[in-house]
């Protein structure tokens, strides 16, 4: 199985698709097509706009960019949310 985590993220408390949500369409994504995930990484009410504020994204960001990390893929439920 190819090795990913997924990255969940929504603007504001009353964005329309929540964080369940869109774990749950990766889950099922990934089940379907290969994928085993690890875990999550997930920014809640935060602006896409600038990463500064965006901890999970950063830390998802941070841990690819090491050598020693443990994926090989990072999942969305939309690219928006990246």
């Amino acid at each position: 199985m190819m090795k990913a985590v997924g990255y969940i993220r929504r603007s504001t408390d009353n964005q329309e698709h929540s964080l369940g949500d869109q774990q749950k369409a990766i889950e099922k994504y990934a089940n379907s097509n290969g994928y085993e995930l690890i875990r999550f990484y997930k920014d809640d009410a935060i602006s896409g706009v600038f990463t500064n504020s965006r901890l999970g994204f950063k830390e998802m960001i941070e841990t690819a960019s090491n050598g020693n990390r443990d994926f090989n893929y990072i999942l969305v439920w939309d690219i928006k949310r990246f």
